[in-house]
C-alpha cells in the first residue's frame, strides 16, 4: 500500500479498536488476549510511526511488521474463542 493509504488503515483502525474496546470490554472472555491484542497494534502503530521518522533501521521494521501480524493473529484468535464460548 502506499504510505498515504497505510496512514489512513492506521488512523481509522485505531479508532476502531478504541470503540470496539469500550463498547464489548464487559464481554471479554480473555482479557489477557484481549489486552494482548491491543499491544501488539500498538506496536505496530508506535513503530509506524518512527519508520515514517527514521529511515533504515531494519530493526524497528521487523518489529512493526511482526507486531501487525500478531495483531491480527491475536484478533482471529479472539474472536473464535468468543465464538465458541458463546
Amino acid at each position: 500500500t502506499g504510505m498515504t493509504a497505510h496512514i489512513a488503515v492506521s488512523v481509522v483502525g485505531l479508532v476502531l479498536l478504541i470503540a470496539y474496546t469500550v463498547a464489548t470490554k464487559k464481554e471479554w472472555k480473555n482479557p489477557a488476549l484481549e489486552i494482548l491484542q491491543r499491544v501488539c497494534y500498538g506496536i505496530a502503530l508506535i513503530t509506524g510511526v518512527v519508520l515514517m521518522n527514521v529511515h533504515g533501521i531494519a530493526a524497528i521494521s521487523i518489529i512493526h511488521k511482526i507486531s501487525a501480524v500478531l495483531f491480527v493473529i491475536l484478533l482471529i484468535c479472539a474472536e473464535i474463542h468468543k465464538a465458541i464460548k458463546k
